[in-house]
């Protein structure tokens, strides 16, 4: 395999990642979730001062994939919308 065969690859699987979470984000927002989408330049979903304000805050189940998160409590949502939107 050469650079263009592995970034290729490296590319159509990030592309896949991105619509399985958006497929999944949508489904579970038609269940009741609450989906927040980050702007662009927006916190993403990693990184130590997020990850502790998770632990310290959030009281449900969320999923995050790049600048998407879906909250399973709406409270969650919103306090996460009004510290990192």
């Amino acid at each position: 395999m050469n650079l263009e065969d592995a970034v290729i690859n490296k590319l159509a699987k990030e592309l896949c990642e991105d619509i399985d979470f958006e497929l999944l984000a949508d489904a579970l927002a038609a269940c009741g979730w609450t989906k927040v989408v980050l702007e662009r330049g927006a916190l993403p979903c990693t990184g130590p001062e997020l990850h502790e304000w998770r632990e310290r805050n959030l009281t449900g189940r969320w999923k995050a994939h790049n600048k998407t998160w879906v909250f399973e409590n709406s409270k969650d949502a919103l306090i996460f919308t009004l510290k990192w939107k």
